[in-house]
């Protein structure tokens, strides 16, 4: 019996380069999907639902995985429909990308900004506690870790507003979360609270649907199986 290898149907360039945050000595990370055969989904000896190359930041998600996690509004998944570098997408991305609003819902406003609140608990938890940083893992980067939960807040606001999402930040949004991510705690916790209500109240007033459309998804995700059957 022929083995069918994983099909890679779209790869596109993420992080601080797609997102105009980038140094002159900052990464290339990119994200992909692949599409495992179907004959191997249905079997005992399931496909992996994430492949990781470390040697070129490359992370690629199983299409299943994907769309469950899109479901979810993963903030991480969610930008790979917007991205504005994609090096590959094939067939079956195109039919995702084209559907891309039926992922979108109120439940952005958790993943976003609730994100982004509970990052900043941890910060103000650890640092009573005398530790430094969000974590033991950022500590030596704070500040990056700052600017990355102001970009999510922005990029946040945007989809519930609109339903659309521009990942590369504007002149005066790399200025605002540049400045702003070095701001002392107690300044920075006010910004944050400040940048949570306006998600909120956004959120309050979205067009976007309480739920995400899992019809669509599914029949996706079916159509893109029988293709690699």
């Amino acid at each position: 019996m022929t083995t069918k290898s994983n099909k890679t149907i779209m790869r596109g360039l993420a992080g601080s380069r797609a997102y105009g945050l980038a140094g002159a000595s900052s990464d290339y990370d990119w994200r992909g999907i692949y599409v495992a055969p179907t004959s191997n989904v249905l079997s005992l000896n399931k496909p992996k639902e994430t492949i990781e190359r470390v040697s070129i930041d490359l992370v690629e998600h199983e299409v299943e995985k994907f769309i469950r996690l899109a479901l979810a509004a993963n903030p991480n998944i969610i930008e790979q429909m917007w991205l504005d570098e994609y090096i590959l997408e094939e067939e079956e991305w195109l039919w995702l990308k084209s559907e891309r609003g039926s992922f979108l819902s109120k439940r952005l406003a958790t993943t976003y900004g609730g994100y982004c609140m509970a990052q900043m608990r941890k910060l103000r938890n650890r640092e009573e506690a005398g530790k430094e940083g969000f974590s033991s893992r950022v500590r030596t980067r704070t500040t990056k870790h700052a600017r990355h939960l102001l970009r999510l807040f922005i990029q946040g606001q945007e989809l519930l507003a609109t339903g659309h999402l521009t990942v590369r930040l504007d002149e005066a949004q790399r200025d605002f979360v540049m400045t702003e991510s070095m701001l002392p705690l107690e300044e920075l916790e006010r910004r944050f609270a400040t940048e949570m209500k306006k998600l909120n109240s956004i959120a309050a007033n979205s067009k976007l649907p309480a739920e995400p459309n899992y019809d669509i998804a599914n029949e996706l995700l079916l159509d893109i199986r029988e293709y690699n059957s």
